[in-house]
């Protein structure tokens, strides 16, 4: 009855029954109650003796109502996808109805796992596109966690000044984490910083971003932005030559090659949380520093030659001053 095929009406009638399913006399009975319309009249209308077991019921009640028509097939349960805005339990919902009504179907867990990941939104798919699910259970739980965390970072942004991508994007490193794990504190302090470039236009970023790592160990020091509980930064010896970015706690990248942390550092800069430091401004060297009697020369100053010692000497000595500040 209401589009319920036999095999659905029998394992739903065992599974209401309990223990008493276990009696075939009981089972035969309770079918009976289960049955309305004309299922009810053709239960009646049994010849006296035609049935003698509880199989004998189930294969007559099955041959003469069941036609196939309602059994789904495997090309059905593939076409069930995961609709855009659709949270992930309303999907594997529709997936184990569909999955219910293919009575034929044998798969495995890790086949109908496999199944209901391929059904999932590509942000998902792309996120765990490396990990192997053995159930549908665990592919749940694996999923469930990682909406739930994504939902907790979207509450988190309101409150802490950083930014935190949507965990179904799909930029660049973005895709990794995950979610950016370290976070600005609220603070009107503003932090002078040495690698912060005095604005222009033909700039992309006012900073140095070959030294964003560098920016990152600064902010952390001064207390401008914080780690999570359990977000601890490995050290040199530690990482090697290995991948580390320190924003997101990922191993995918570096973090001079993050860009997200670079969009950071430039939106606190335009904010005005980070400034251009003036006491590592460049030295301005004169260009002609030194009077001739107050260099030691060689060769002829008086008489109007060349003072080629004088040059040379000079030019020992803004070049040493040059690299001293080079190295600073």
């Amino acid at each position: 009855q209401d589009g319920v095929s036999t095999y659905e009406h029998i394992s739903r009638l065992l599974a209401q029954c309990c223990k008493a399913s276990v009696v075939d006399a009981l089972r035969v009975r309770l079918f009976r109650l289960s049955l309305s319309g004309s299922a009810l009249s053709w239960f009646s209308s049994l010849p006296y003796g035609s049935i003698n077991s509880w199989a004998d019921l189930e294969k007559q009640f099955h041959s003469y109502f069941y036609s196939g028509v309602h059994e789904m097939k495997l090309s059905d349960l593939t076409v069930i996808k995961q609709r855009h805005d659709e949270p992930m339990h309303e999907y594997i919902q529709r997936f184990r109805e569909m999955r219910n009504k293919c009575f034929s179907l044998s798969l495995t867990d890790a086949q109908l796992a496999n199944l209901a990941f391929q059904g999932m939104i590509a942000p998902i798919r792309e996120k765990f596109s490396s990990k192997d699910f053995d159930s549908l259970s665990y592919l749940i739980q694996k999923v469930t966690l990682h909406e739930h965390r994504s939902v907790e970072a979207r509450k988190c942004s309101k409150k802490v000044n950083h930014v935190c991508p949507y965990i179904y994007g799909s930029d660049d490193d973005e895709d990794d984490s995950e979610i950016a794990t370290a976070e600005w504190v609220r603070s009107k302090n503003v932090i002078s910083c040495q690698w912060v470039k005095r604005s222009g236009k033909e700039e992309r970023y006012d900073f140095d971003i070959n030294k964003a790592d560098k920016i990152f160990d600064l902010l952390l020091r001064e207390k401008q932005i914080q780690l999570p509980a359990g977000h601890i930064i490995p050290s040199a010896e530690e990482l090697g030559k290995k991948r580390y970015c320190k924003w997101h706690n990922s191993g995918s990248h570096m973090t001079n090659d993050c860009k997200v942390f670079r969009r950071q550092i430039q939106a606190a800069i335009e904010g005005g949380k980070i400034k251009f430091d003036d006491s590592k401004r460049p030295m301005k060297v004169d260009g002609n520093p030194f009077p001739v009697n107050m260099v030691h020369t060689a060769g002829r100053t008086a008489d109007g030659g060349r003072v080629r010692g004088f040059r040379m000497n000079s030019a020992k000595i803004i070049n040493k001053y040059q690299r001293k500040y080079n190295k600073q």
